[in-house]
């Protein structure tokens, strides 16, 4: 995946601090999406409590909606931080955001190494369907809905899943 390749629109942020983050991250991008594709993870990883400020800012640029500046970040803290659940997820949904669905992928499902979620399923799911793998990709939402059955907080997803499973045998 190179992230530039997909993102030609990219402009600096407005807030010059943000902008400064964003900037060395994307300069460390080639690197680490050459390790990420090896599945390597670069020994200089960063203490964990020195990602949380990152994270935050990841958070915030998310919630703007601001993905193409929050991908860069997302990216560096899911490759040094894999074992961080909420990283990981969150880098998975920017990515799919920007219609990157094969990092988007991967990140879903490394998301799930330890733990199964109905939501990283689905959105996997959702990231299949963008690549036509749609075969694959019911299956996901199969399994999203099997996982969040009988749980009430679920109820939207499995309706979702469950009309995604329906329009792609339709097809």
């Amino acid at each position: 995946m190179r992230f530039m390749k997909h993102s030609p629109s990219y402009t600096p942020h407005p807030n010059d601090s943000i902008n400064s983050v964003v900037q060395a991250a994307l300069k460390n991008m080639h690197a680490l999406e050459r390790a990420f594709a090896a599945g390597e993870i670069p020994a200089q990883s960063p203490p964990i409590e020195a990602s949380q400020p990152l994270f935050q800012i990841v958070q915030e640029l998310y919630n703007e909606g601001n993905f193409i500046h929050a991908a860069p970040l997302a990216f560096q803290l899911a490759v040094f931080h894999p074992e961080k659940r909420n990283y990981v997820y969150r880098a998975a949904q920017i990515f799919q955001r920007l219609s990157i669905f094969e990092t988007a992928a991967t990140f879903y499902a490394l998301s799930m190494k330890d733990k199964p979620s109905p939501a990283a399923y689905y959105g996997l799911g959702q990231c299949l369907t963008g690549l036509n793998k749609n075969d694959l990709a019911i299956r996901h939402f199969e399994t999203a809905i099997e996982l969040a059955r009988g749980d009430d907080q679920w109820r939207a997803l499995q309706d979702c899943a469950a009309e995604a499973v329906e329009r792609l045998r339709i097809n």
